[in-house]
């Protein structure tokens, strides 16, 4: 069995979701093959579909989707990149999808999307200006009315961006949009054009980060890239400083994955106070393998991210 993209979670552990697996139920169940279900969550269903199709496409049947799994069903696409499983799993830390939007209960503004893009970092700007390029009337639809208002808010300062966004934030902690943008922003996220615009920026933006600084740090291999991508997306990218450094000079040629613990422990020590051990349990989680966050354990190799040569989880969950 080649490199493993996705597979079934053992119990206890969280189970994969994403696109990824939202293609291939689709993929399945156009060629027959039942999932139980289109939702994006790699359960029994999605696996037992799986193995299915291996037995009668003459393939090992692992239940995975797997690099000799994925050009069989689906031959004229490319197979998924170190990109596509740190976008999957990362976007799964951040909680929101392509569709959920939050209020500015931490002085961003709105968040909305797959990793979270902020209208206090500008990200959350150009994703939507991207959007009306593209398609213009996507927001039109989605928002109907209020777009001409959401197309001005995005011209002002952002201060006056702020200004707005905690007007339309409810609650004491302003963590919920008031329902007619929060359903708006979830019809917009639910829309083709979005999606793909999400993802384009993640890539264009944050992969871009990643990619930095893994070659600069050594963290080329698939686990230290994914890293590098969490930390881009949570943390704007690894600080070069002497106390990162310092850490890596103390200690004598390190293996690729205490390499990751160091630098996922200097960031950590890096971030505010308040956030010091969110940023950390993400980050170790990485650096490691397994590990808990926001209350669920996670084996970052269910999702295709690993050392091939360390992993030695061959397990296949029982159907």
């Amino acid at each position: 069995m080649g490199q493993i993209y996705a597979r079934r979670a053992v119990s206890g552990f969280m189970p994969v979701r994403g696109a990824l697996v939202f293609r291939t139920q689709e993929g399945l169940t156009q060629q027959g093959f039942s999932t139980r279900g289109i939702d994006g969550i790699f359960g029994r269903g999605t696996q037992a579909a799986l193995t299915a199709f291996q037995h009668d496409s003459g393939l090992p049947n692992s239940g995975a989707m797997d690099e000799d799994t994925w050009p069989v069903l689906f031959p004229t696409s490319e197979k998924p990149t170190d990109f596509d499983l740190a976008l999957a799993l990362t976007s799964t830390f951040e909680g929101h999808g392509f569709q959920k939007a939050v209020g500015n209960f931490d002085g961003a503004g709105v968040t909305w999307g797959i990793i979270g893009f902020t209208l206090a970092g500008g990200e959350l700007a150009k994703v939507l200006s991207a959007i009306d390029s593209n398609t213009s009337d996507t927001l039109d639809r989605a928002f109907g009315a209020m777009a001409s208002e959401l197309r001005d808010v995005l011209t002002r300062p952002r201060a006056d961006q702020i200004t707005w966004a905690d007007g339309i934030s409810l609650g004491a902690q302003k963590l919920h949009l008031r329902e007619d943008w929060a359903s708006g922003f979830a019809r917009l996220g639910a829309t083709e054009a979005a999606q793909n615009a999400q993802i384009d920026r993640a890539r264009t933006k944050y992969w871009s980060i990643a990619q930095r600084d893994a070659d600069r740090y050594d963290l080329t291999d698939p686990p230290g890239r994914a890293l590098c991508f969490d930390i881009a997306v949570q943390n704007g990218g690894i600080n070069e400083g002497p106390q990162i450094q310092k850490a890596l000079a103390e200690e004598i040629d390190p293996t690729p994955q205490r390499r990751r613990e160091i630098i996922a422990e200097q960031v950590a020590l890096g971030s505010r106070k308040l956030y010091q051990e969110d940023v950390r349990s993400r980050k170790m989680t990485l650096a490691t393998g397994q590990g808990t966050v926001h209350g669920g354990r996670f084996n970052t190799a269910d999702w295709g991210i690993t050392d091939l040569v360390s992993d030695n989880d061959t397990r296949t969950p029982p159907l």
